[in-house]
């Protein structure tokens, strides 16, 4: 009886995984998620979302983001955006792993979910959608932008973000930011804003 017992244990393990991979049931011993964070964002007919004359598309081909699991050092390179205006007048900045003060790891930690309220509107996920932002706004900087911060030692990027409705109108403009650090151009942040 005993190893049938054991045997019916490993099963419902088994089963249980495979349900929970396949997003049907939570594995045993998982942190239950709130709703609102499990539900993916509707999207609103007929909206897109423009940079610079750039209209997001989801089906776009994505770039590709190195993994930052736990272990992955601070320095590991995530992506690398080009980018046009100070500082050096163009180039590179990278997105690395970072820690929850700069880098990829700010990034989710702080503002995912608001870049996924964004993404959202164009039934988009916030990973695609921040990635073709980034890019777009370091690529093509509004005027006056990027603005040196002294305190901290970065260059700060931003551009429109319009929101256009079925029949091309702005509807809701953004201004997100992205925070270029002044001595080695890794990105620090990055987050939409008003």
């Amino acid at each position: 009886m005993r190893k049938f017992t054991r045997a019916s244990s490993l099963v419902a393990v088994f089963v249980a995984s495979v349900l929970s991979v396949m997003g049907a049931a939570p594995y045993a011993g998982a942190e239950a998620k709130p709703a609102a964070t499990v539900q993916p964002q509707k999207e609103q007919a007929g909206y897109t979302i423009e940079v610079a004359g750039v209209r997001y598309s989801p089906v776009q081909p994505k770039a590709i983001w190195a993994a930052c699991g736990m272990n992955d050092p601070v320095g590991k390179v995530v992506r690398t955006f080009p980018r046009n205006g100070a500082p050096g007048a163009g180039g590179n900045s990278n997105l690395l792993c970072g820690t929850e003060g700069f880098g990829y790891r700010h990034i989710k930690a702080r503002h995912m979910q608001d870049w996924q309220n964004l993404a959202g509107v164009v039934g988009s996920d916030w990973r695609s959608f921040t990635d073709w932002a980034v890019e777009q706004i370091l690529k093509a900087p509004e005027p006056g932008s990027p603005v040196y911060d002294k305190a901290r030692d970065t260059w700060t990027y931003r551009a429109p973000v319009q929101i256009r409705d079925s029949n091309g109108r702005v509807v809701d403009t953004y201004r997100p930011i992205v925070a270029i650090a002044n001595q080695d151009q890794k990105i620090i942040t990055a987050y939409p804003a008003r």
